[in-house]
């Protein structure tokens, strides 16, 4: 029989060497950043970019979202400095805008791809119209109901009991 001490010891030692294998090709998060990584860009910097609008082929239904898209986004050009503007995610698709620069690029991997099983098109959007209902805004608010001429409308006045029924007959 083992003692105590060196069931423990095996023990760990079998953990340990777990650990070892399942993270033995992942990269080392010690090192310091390199100088071609780009720091997050400012503000005022992501509006001076240039924006490209595209449209992809799938939605909420899919089970897409802004941070599952932005994923999407970034798997595809392999990096996470992609600068990202609006997105709109509707029921079956979505609309969104990435930097110009990396548009045909991000194209060209997205049609690779599937997402939930859904081989994905994307393709260049023309630009959002001005006074466009936003995406969270659907539909579009009215101010009010329409208004009816005169006091019922078209309905006509029921009898004296003033739209009740009589339910004494």
């Amino acid at each position: 029989w083992l003692s105590r001490e060196d069931l423990i010891k095996h023990f760990v030692s079998a953990e340990f060497n777990r650990f070892l294998d399942y993270y033995k090709n992942a990269k080392d998060i010690n090192v310091s950043a390199s100088p071609k990584q780009k720091e997050k860009k400012s503000r005022n910097e992501r509006r001076k970019t240039l924006f490209a609008r595209l449209f992809i082929n799938v939605g909420s239904v899919n089970g897409l979202n802004p941070a599952r898209l932005i994923g999407l986004i970034n798997q595809a050009l392999d990096s996470g400095d992609a600068t990202v503007g609006s997105i709109e995610v509707m029921k079956k698709f979505a609309f969104f805008e990435i930097d110009a620069s990396v548009e045909v690029k991000l194209i060209d991997a997205l049609n690779k791809m599937t997402f939930e099983g859904v081989s994905l098109t994307v393709e260049a959007s023309q630009a959002k119209p001005p006074g466009a209902a936003k995406a969270n805004e659907w539909p579009p608010k009215k101010r009010g109901y329409p208004k009816r001429s005169g006091r019922d409308g078209d309905r006509k006045r029921r009898g004296s009991s003033g739209g009740r029924r009589n339910r004494n007959k």
